[in-house]
């Protein structure tokens, strides 16, 4: 593969690794929700849904309500806790995370010239978790909330886990190779 070509691959690669998650999980659970209406029964997928997407509506006290549009109930009421862990994706350094491309692409170069298979291991990510509060969030803000249970078909729970999505995707791309 060619050094522009490699730039371009890694970048992408990269800088979507979040978003793709998010997009999958997204459609996963409101298919699965969709199909599961139609065929009026029960999964063991259905079954190991312990997380959700939602947009911030209020927030009273502890007590999170989430809009989950696609899937019912449509809104839900989230409590949380001592025990409930916040946290949010924060860009990485740009100098750290070019560091990080630069070894990985190093080690992509020796993989492929020595006719071994890539696997694909240690890609950079440009992003690194943060703690937060629940003071950091607010209204309108998209999170996935994580419970210890099944909460698809349920409207209140208390969750073990809230993470802060972005509102937007800053500029990750590395830096051109020398």
């Amino acid at each position: 593969m060619h050094t522009s070509l490699r730039k371009y691959f890694f970048a992408g690669a990269s800088a979507a690794l979040a978003l793709i998650f998010f997009i999958w999980h997204v459609g996963y659970t409101a298919g699965l929700t969709r199909s599961l209406q139609t065929q009026g029964t029960q999964t063991s997928a259905q079954a190991n849904s312990r997380s959700v997407i939602g947009k911030i509506i209020d927030i009273t006290g502890t007590t999170l309500t989430l809009d989950t549009p696609g899937l019912e109930p449509t809104k839900r009421e989230v409590r949380t806790d001592s025990e409930t862990a916040f946290g949010r994706l924060v860009p990485k350094d740009q100098d750290i995370y070019q560091k990080e491309v630069e070894t990985f692409r190093q080690q992509v170069q020796v993989t492929t010239e020595s006719g071994g298979p890539f696997l694909g291991k240690n890609i950079p990510a440009p992003f690194l978790f943060e703690k937060i509060s629940l003071t950091d969030l607010q209204v309108g803000s998209i999170v996935q909330v994580t419970a210890a249970t099944d909460v698809l078909s349920r409207d209140r729970f208390t969750a073990v886990r809230v993470m802060l999505w972005p509102s937007s995707l800053p500029s990750v791309v590395p830096r051109s190779s020398p």
